[in-house]
């Protein structure tokens, strides 16, 4: 049988040890002094496997260019999703592409695209339950946040992808400013472990945006291969871009723009020949035939509603086989009741006319 040891041989062995342990700290207290070299040297952490090949300003540069296509893009977003868009950048970070695609989950959105005449392609990634939210926004429906995501469909995924072409169009005017390269969607992947754009160990630039509106919230990622954009963060200066970036530009021709289009769009014009009241049991008896007297007299004028605003007055008739009016002054609101300024007696524009009533 093994010999015991009693409780005074075990508080002597314990203590045996903690005479070692300080008598090795003091010693490395007198090797390694205040005055000591290996004192003084400072210990940093180098991952040979993720070098950071991105410099902070680099960083910078592209958080403000990104910035100023947060800005645009949510505008366009706003006009395409009918509701305010809020966006803005919730983190941007260097990985190699293998811990990018071992990030994401097992089904996801990926549009991987083309980035002519650079080298490399990038990629739009959007989490299913965000893409239903938006065609569901599409489609005519409230864009509420979906619990359940699932699979797209073709058409789905149709409707999604154009979000990704705009957010890839506004990308490359922002980018214009520094280098010029044509973005273009080569596909559409659901599983990301399938898509082989770079070798694992590649540096990737990914840019995750936040999007908010009233009723669904969600994350797009951008991701760029830095063989990319390499070239362009060479010469990147962050605070220039940024001052060019809030420079408000003035279109040459916007006025006439803006005149021509306001002038080809459509207006409600009506014309109403008067004014009656019935009780509801006389309402309830109208049958055909029957004749409801109105407030004014068969001589006088129509008035015309432009936009549900009274403008013009008129006389009745027909242009064809149709019921027309013909527009004979023009109805100007001043204190003390309307008048008739007689500035368009006579004329009849090509709205009006013909137009049934």
């Amino acid at each position: 049988m093994a010999n015991i040891l009693s409780q005074d041989e075990v508080d002597a062995l314990l203590s045996s040890f903690s005479d070692e342990e300080e008598s090795e700290a003091e010693s490395t207290e007198q090797v390694e002094g205040p005055g000591h070299p290996a004192a003084e040297r400072s210990v940093s952490v180098f991952d040979f496997r993720r070098p950071n090949r991105i410099s902070k300003d680099q960083m910078r540069f592209l958080e403000a260019l990104h910035e100023s296509f947060l800005m645009r893009f949510s505008g366009v977003l706003s006009g395409y999703l009918r509701t305010m868009v809020d966006m803005e950048i919730v983190s941007l970070e260097q990985l190699t592409y293998g811990e990018w695609v071992r990030s994401l989950p097992e089904v996801t959105c990926v549009f991987p695209f083309s980035m002519e005449p650079l080298q490399g392609s990038g990629a739009v990634e959007m989490n299913p339950g965000l893409g239903l939210s938006i065609v569901d926004r599409l489609l005519g429906g409230q864009g509420s946040d979906v619990d359940h995501a699932r699979d797209l469909t073709h058409l789905e995924t149709t409707l999604v992808s154009r979000i990704a072409s705009q957010m890839l169009t506004v990308l490359r005017e922002i980018w214009s400013e520094v280098v010029k390269f044509t973005p273009k969607i080569e596909g559409f992947e659901k599983q990301p472990n399938l898509l082989k754009l770079l070798p694992d160990p590649e540096t990737v630039v990914l840019i995750t945006f936040e999007l908010k509106t009233q009723t669904l919230n969600g994350t797009i990622t951008l991701c760029y291969p830095f063989v990319a954009l390499e070239p362009a963060l060479t010469k990147a200066d962050a605070g220039a871009f940024a001052s060019r970036a809030i420079r408000v530009g003035q279109i040459a021709e916007g006025p006439e723009w803006l005149a021509k289009s306001i002038e080809e769009g459509y207006v409600n014009v009506g014309a109403r020949l008067g004014q009656g009241s019935v009780t509801v049991g006389e309402f309830v008896r109208l049958r055909k035939g029957d004749v409801i007297r109105l407030d004014g007299s068969v001589h006088d004028p129509v008035e015309i509603d432009v936009g549900g605003i009274r403008k013009f007055f008129g006389r009745p008739g027909r242009s064809g086989k149709r019921i027309a009016v013909e527009i004979v002054g023009r109805i100007r609101e001043v204190e003390g009741g309307d008048i008739d300024d007689g500035r368009c007696s006579g004329t009849q524009t090509g709205n009006e006319r013909g137009r049934d009533q």
